[in-house]
């Protein structure tokens, strides 16, 4: 049986020519990979002078259409140093993650909320895209409640 797993650490340092590899299979971080992903969780200064994100979608993992995967927990309350230079071996847009058919973001400034968070903005996470057809969905729905929302007011006649 395959674990994802979450490493505690200290200072994490990723630098140029090292991998990172990270599997997701679920959104929840460590556990057996066809329901979690690979976390890390660091204490101290998280530092990524370049490096390369080994980033891999186990199977077709079922996940909400808008799941955020906390890769790196900054536990330190500062800001990462520098970003990945390559994912899986390429240079990237992190702002457009394509994995098996699928859309990421990549960010640097998520916030954790976990069991150990230090409540800042400063983790390192791989945010779900919904589909264009999901947004329509949630779009109506919000359209569909306005329309049947009950009117208050006075009635001049």
């Amino acid at each position: 049986m395959n674990v994802a797993g979450i490493l505690h650490t200290g200072a994490f340092s990723l630098s140029e020519g090292a991998h990172l590899v990270i599997g997701v299979g679920g959104e929840s971080a460590g556990g057996e990979w066809i329901f979690g992903y690979d976390q890390i969780t660091a204490s101290g200064a998280i530092t990524l002078t370049g490096g390369d994100l080994k980033l891999t979608l186990l199977g077709f993992p079922e996940f909400s259409a808008t799941a955020t995967f906390f890769l790196i927990a900054n536990n330190s309350h500062g800001a990462p140093t520098g970003t990945f230079a390559t994912l899986n071996g390429s240079a990237f847009d992190p702002s457009n993650i394509i994995l098996n058919g699928r859309s990421f973001q990549l960010t640097y400034t998520a916030n954790f909320t976990g069991s150990d968070s230090d409540g800042v903005a400063n983790d390192v996470a791989l945010v779900a895209v919904p589909e264009p057809g999901v947004w329509g969905s949630i779009f109506t729905g919000f359209g569909l409640l306005a329309i049947r929302r009950p009117r208050t007011g006075r009635r001049w006649s």
